[in-house]
């Protein structure tokens, strides 16, 4: 059996090694991390639709099985409904099995500095300042961003190398990387997370905030499931014990409780 995958892609609470990391000695994805990175791919970003109207979506590691769901998590990256949650699918098969686009669009990021392209409210430059200041960079996994073109973005997260570049068009299905363990990984396998770009923001989970200077907010995390069919060809499977949550996790907005409106006689008698 693989071994049990980390349950967020930017979990940054344990250390590991990189045993994926197809190249000895200087990892060249650091070379970018001397300071944060700006997007250079820009790409027309419509209004999304829901998720369940996104077609021609495959599954990005054939014949995986799940290891973690868009679920309830005590060590997840965001918050919805008052609980931490594990924002997105771990698919496990071995190291070095391929990875490919979960769906056509053009290709944002490839590297370790993906932090700009996920919809983070504010910039991500304290988080930055804190790994360059524990010189952690490897702390930081290897991810493909790809945008689909309707308002969402995919991000294949634990890559063990990748085959793509910014500015790469991509069909679904097109090889993409490597399965591999980079990161704070616990074993190789792949997160993919889906992500609404024009999304609601929702609340970073403030352990986080507070170790690592995350900012507070990021874009709405979409549950993968929800534009993947264990239908397909390729399909993912379960794994005992590791079970779907009962009611799935989306995003609720906040109660707001309206101002009573005062009458004009009420609004003169309240500043005599």
């Amino acid at each position: 059996d693989p071994p049990v995958p980390a349950r967020s892609p930017t979990d940054l609470a344990r250390g590991s090694v990189d045993p994926a990391d197809p190249v000895p000695g200087v990892d060249l994805d650091l070379v970018e991390l001397a300071e944060v990175p700006q997007p250079a791919i820009s790409v027309p970003q419509p209004p999304s639709v829901e998720p369940e109207q996104l077609t021609g979506y495959v599954w990005p590691l054939r014949g995986a099985r799940i290891h973690g769901w868009f679920a309830a998590s005590d060590d997840g990256f965001i918050v919805l409904r008052g609980q931490r949650v594990h924002d997105g699918l771990d698919l496990a098969t071995f190291c070095g099995h391929r990875v490919v686009a979960a769906h056509a669009g053009t290709v944002l990021y490839a590297g370790r500095a993906f932090h700009p392209y996920l919809g983070f409210d504010g910039p991500v430059d304290a988080l930055y300042d804190h790994l360059r200041a524990g010189r952690d960079w490897m702390s930081l996994p290897r991810v493909v961003v790809i945008d689909d073109g309707n308002g969402y973005r995919s991000a294949y997260v634990h890559l063990g190398s990748h085959s793509v570049k910014p500015g790469d068009v991509v069909k679904a299905g097109d090889p993409i990387g490597k399965e591999g363990a980079t990161g704070r990984a616990s074993g190789c396998h792949l997160h993919y997370m889906l992500v609404r770009m024009d999304g609601p923001l929702v609340p970073v989970a403030g352990e986080l905030v507070r170790k690592w200077d995350y900012p507070a907010r990021v874009r709405e995390r979409i549950d993968p499931m929800r534009v993947l069919s264990f239908k397909r060809n390729g399909a993912a499977r379960k794994v005992p014990g590791v079970d779907p949550p009962k009611v799935p996790f989306l995003y609720v907005p906040p109660k707001v409780t309206p101002v009573p409106r005062m009458s004009s006689s009420e609004a003169g008698e309240s500043h005599r």
